[in-house]
């Protein structure tokens, strides 16, 4: 909140939703309720719900390990690398077909609501998200894809992995779209802008969990590249405008 909150002319040039303004400047006493329910619920989502879904799945599993605790295997940079990948990959099936599932009708509802309270998208929001959301669309994708790989996966690649989701989610709806954010140099990334067309409006569509492959292929994202080609188009008819008046 410290960044959003100096109003940084260099920090505010990246704003994605520049037409408006941020919440707490639209209406402060709604801002202050909506981000107290927002606390609330992401402490409750890590402190109290992440810890059961751990503690179910060791039960579940005999408590013996999924992941490698070998001294001798710790992860190479490449492995590192090519497991992020795949993970990624895998949950962003996953989350594709969980995020549709949460936009029919009654999910959405009951449920998705919740986290589309925020049209415009800001890192605090990235985790304020219903108990059934939060285990369907940010427990699942990651227990799922890591579990394909078993013990071929370390530990610390696991935990390197976990955070760098939950730090790659607060960037996403960080509500700003930088353009030296590591990770968006991996191949069919999806970027904070992608995510915030999502949060503005368009509900049925840019669903993918952070590469846009199970958009592209479902044709999720079609209207998405059709708001960019208008943008595009206005963008250039608006400098040609300006070029015309300075002639």
């Amino acid at each position: 909140m410290f960044i959003y909150k100096q109003q940084n002319p260099w920090f505010e040039s990246f704003k994605i939703q520049k037409d408006k303004d941020w919440p707490w400047i639209e209406n402060a006493e709604e801002w202050s309720e909506l981000v107290s329910k927002t606390l609330k619920g992401v402490l409750i989502n890590n402190l109290v719900l992440l810890p059961s879904f751990l503690f179910i799945g060791a039960l579940l599993n005999d408590y013996e390990p999924d992941y490698s605790f070998s001294l001798d295997g710790l992860p190479t940079a490449w492995t590192l690398l090519w497991q992020n990948y795949f993970c990624l990959v895998v949950e962003d099936v996953v989350s594709t077909i969980f995020h549709r599932l949460l936009h029919t009708s009654y999910l959405y509802k009951h449920v998705h609501k919740q986290h589309h309270t925020y049209t415009q998208a800001v890192g605090i929001c990235a985790e304020y998200e219903h108990p059934l959301e939060y285990f369907l669309d940010g427990y699942l994708p990651l227990t799922i894809s890591s579990a394909l790989l078993g013990n071929r996966m370390h530990i610390v690649t696991y935990l390197i992995i976990a955070c760098h989701r939950v730090i790659a989610a607060t960037i996403e709806h960080s509500g700003y779209e930088f353009p030296f954010e590591p990770s968006e140099l991996l191949p069919f990334k999806t970027s904070s802008r992608y995510h915030d067309y999502h949060h503005q409006g368009n509900i049925n569509g840019n669903f993918g969990g952070g590469v846009v492959l199970s958009d592209f292929i479902m044709g999720y994202n079609k209207q998405y590249y059709a708001h960019l080609e208008r943008e595009q188009i206005y963008k250039k008819k608006e400098n040609s405008g300006k070029k015309d008046k300075n002639n």
